[in-house]
């Protein structure tokens, strides 16, 4: 974190790291018991996963679909206090099949630097819904 970044934007860099990492714990425990993980489009990952537990099911399955972590890799980020915006990409293999993608994360961010809820959107949402069916 530079000295100018806000403190959100660390947050959403500590996230990414984990997901990087496989460190799914960390991962859930940067969002409330209670938060929205949001995953657009019409495939096996998409759907709204509440709370912790629904959001590990969902990491689960997503590291079965591919065979372990995704290779994301964090392209920028933007934050406020109680907001924040990321741009990434990511290759992803299953199948016979590949994707190699990019789009934006929004996040809430409560007080206590905790997510409440985010919004996974890929900028090619056929690409993203093929790979995923």
């Amino acid at each position: 974190m530079s000295e100018l970044e806000h403190p959100n934007a660390a947050r959403v860099r500590e996230l990414v790291g984990a997901l990087q990492r496989g460190a799914l714990e960390t991962v859930i425990g940067s969002y409330t018991e209670d938060a929205v993980y949001r995953v657009g489009g019409n495939n096996l990952v998409s759907g709204n996963f509440h709370g912790r537990q629904e959001m590990t099911e969902f990491f689960v399955k997503l590291g079965e679909l591919t065979g372990g972590p995704l290779k994301i890799e964090l392209t920028d980020v933007m934050a406020d206090d109680h907001h924040a915006v990321l741009f990434w990409s990511l290759f992803a293999e299953r199948q016979g099949k590949s994707l190699d993608a990019s789009g934006t994360m929004a996040f809430k961010i409560n007080d206590e630097g905790k997510f409440t809820e985010s919004w996974f959107l890929s900028s090619d949402q056929r690409a993203y819904d093929e790979f995923y069916s």
